[in-house]
């Protein structure tokens, strides 16, 4: 194999297997992490919400408790319990009415199904809310003669119990006179729905998070919440699951035992999972998230690594064709010489310019072919020929044994470039520096060597690297806008533009800058991105200033029917109309990076936030007097 393939192909292959070995490693590193973080902030969530439900359970009992101490009740229960025979009482109406006074709008008030007011018997004697008022002289729910004999031993708690088709949870405690007989009951019914209520915020879970609720009845779990998934199903129904280890965390929790991991939700779906049991004996509670809304920062990621990955491939390639093809180049023209002189070609001539020892020995082996040219063709003095010949063929052996021991020194010094390279791309920790260090030490180790053309293709390289650099770490920037987004939410819009502030501080000073602002509105929005918005707003004013005078900046919004329109006022070097459009693309610049340094991406982003945020930017201005930009954000 040829010197110039071996060396290009080793340079390519030693460039490309450090970035995707990086690649591989930081994608299951943020896999890994991402799993980690989900299941932690599950389980977070999941304690909430046991907390929050215990909280409201807790609350209920103290209330229906306290009914036990309450004057009217001890007073009127007996009396409305014995006369609910005779309805026309006036001394039932009159104990209706005082019951009623204290009791009305009671259930809506501890937030439950109902209220009731029960009879020794189990009858229902009085409710606050007239629709359940059907029950009225009826049997209670659960009121059997096993469960009135419970119920008067003090405060019992049911499980999640179908009844009449809507599972209900009961609160019951007896109440006695002062004499300690018992004289009926207080029970609080809370419907399924009213507990779900409690813990249905699915805040932070994302879009595919959700909040399950279900019950143990016998054998099968029963799903008492709706599911977002299944919109048909609204709860209250045993579900066939195609995969059935969505019945392991449900069963798990329902019987008293929490925990969290990856597994298939009730449609399918793979999931991100936690698990709790909660206070109602039967019932559990699992929160999820789908893995495909939970890793897909991490494909994003990926897909960015392969692009970036294959412009580091092909910029590996020109480099490698380059360096390769100015180390044999000389090598390959001395030895298509040498066969053509061997073959009788006396006017053949090398040619190489290069100024290193490949290009001396070159130079020698043309004077030498010229020399050997005029010994052959010369006719005179035939004993000073033969001598000038024999001297001739004697420097000859000299310039060989030259040129084979510079070719040798050249496969040592190829064979020490190779073991460099192959050291420095493991040590190194970014593809990019592989490439841009490797171009150097070359550079270095033939300084002083090398023509002004081959000095410029390394230039050429090492600024190539530079600039590619700069250009990855603006990609970067530019696609964090969609990749590290953050939920819209309320907030301060005077608080985030202090923030830009204080980060451009250092900028203020050294400029002279006078920022002022009036006052600003509270706003829905992303406020990481606002506080950026701000900032590259007035990095720019900051940067395109006139040298003759302070920069002035003002900040101000007006509310509008679309929304709120901010805007960023600056007394400034101004943009000519016919640019409004084109500061907007992406590497557009209108001024020359030795007079304003930057990439010409920073207005880039700013129009990209804006349009995450459904809103639109524009900008008014006037050569030598100023810019104003203007922002809407809905």
């Amino acid at each position: 194999m040829k010197i110039k393939t071996t060396f290009f192909i080793s340079l390519t292959l030693l460039t490309l297997i450090p970035i995707m070995l990086e690649g591989y490693i930081s994608f299951y590193k943020s896999k890994s992490y991402i799993i980690e973080q989900s299941i932690k902030n599950l389980n977070s969530l999941a304690d909430i919400n046991v907390e929050k439900m215990s909280i409201y359970l807790d609350g209920i009992e103290r209330s229906v408790l306290a009914t036990q101490k309450y004057y009217n009740i001890v007073k009127n229960l007996p009396l409305i319990s014995k006369l609910t025979i005779d309805k026309s009482s006036p001394g039932l109406n009159e104990a209706y009415e005082q019951i009623n006074e204290q009791f009305k709008g009671f259930d809506k008030a501890l937030n439950v199904s109902d209220f009731m007011l029960i009879s020794p018997e189990g009858r229902v004697v009085y409710s606050p809310n007239e629709e359940k008022m059907v029950l009225y002289n009826k049997p209670a729910p659960l009121a059997t003669k096993k469960n009135l004999e419970t119920w008067s031993n003090g405060l019992w708690i049911s499980e999640a119990t179908d009844i009449q088709g809507t599972y209900k949870i009961l609160i019951v405690v007896p109440i006695k006179n002062d004499r300690g007989n018992l004289i009926g009951f207080s029970m609080a019914e809370i419907n399924a729905d009213v507990l779900y209520s409690v813990i249905s915020s699915s805040i932070g879970l994302g879009y595919t998070g959700e909040v399950v609720l279900a019950a143990l009845n016998k054998n099968d779990i029963v799903f008492i919440s709706p599911l977002k998934f299944s919109p048909g199903k609204t709860g209250h129904f045993k579900f066939s699951i195609p995969n059935k280890s969505f019945n392991i965390p449900m069963i798990q929790a329902t019987e008293g035992m929490p925990g969290s991991g990856i597994i298939n939700d009730y449609v399918g779906n793979e999931i991100i999972a936690a698990w709790r049991p909660l206070q109602v004996k039967n019932m559990g509670m699992v929160l999820k998230i789908n893995t495909s809304e939970a890793f897909a920062e991490v494909d994003d990621r990926m897909c960015f690594t392969i692009w970036l990955t294959i412009l580091f491939f092909v910029i590996a390639i020109f480099t490698a064709y380059m360096i390769s093809r100015i180390l044999s180049s000389p090598i390959t023209l001395l030895n298509e010489g040498m066969k053509k002189i061997g073959a009788g070609d006396l006017e053949y001539r090398v040619g190489t310019l290069s100024k290193n020892e490949i290009g001396q020995l070159s130079r020698s082996f043309d004077e030498m072919t010229a020399k050997l040219k005029e010994t052959m063709t010369s006719k005179e003095n035939l004993d000073k020929e033969v001598f000038e010949r024999m001297q001739k063929e004697a420097d000859l052996v000299v310039s060989e044994n030259k040129l084979k021991k510079a070719v040798e020194d050249l496969k040592k010094s190829n064979a020490e470039l190779e073991q460099f390279a192959y050291v420095a791309s493991h040590d190194l920790q970014e593809p990019l520096r592989t490439i841009s260090s490797s171009v150097m030490i070359i550079e270095e180790k033939f300084k002083g060597k090398l023509d002004e053309k081959t000095t410029m293709f390394m230039n050429f390289a090492t600024g190539g690297c530079r600039r590619m650099s700069e250009l990855i770490s603006s990609l970067l920037e530019l696609s964090r806008v969609s990749t590290k987004a953050e939920p819209f939410a309320e907030f301060d819009a005077n608080k985030a533009l202090s923030i830009a502030i204080g980060n451009l501080m250092e900028s203020v000073r050294v400029n002279n800058a006078v920022i002022t602002n009036d006052k600003l509105p509270v706003i829905k929005a992303d406020e990481i991105q606002i506080i950026q918005l701000f900032q590259n707003l007035l990095t720019n004013s900051l940067k395109f200033r006139r040298k003759e005078e302070a920069p002035k900046i003002h900040i101000s919004c007006n509310k509008s029917h679309e929304g709120n329109i901010f805007s960023v006022e600056d007394n400034g070097i101004g943009i000519e109309s016919k640019h409004y459009e084109r500061i907007f693309i992406m590497f557009k610049r209108l001024n020359s990076k030795e007079d304003y340094p930057g990439c010409g991406i920073g207005l880039s982003i700013c129009k990209k936030i804006v349009d995450r945020h459904y809103g639109r930017i524009w900008v008014e201005s006037e050569t030598g007097k100023g810019t104003k930009f203007y922002f809407l954000i809905p």
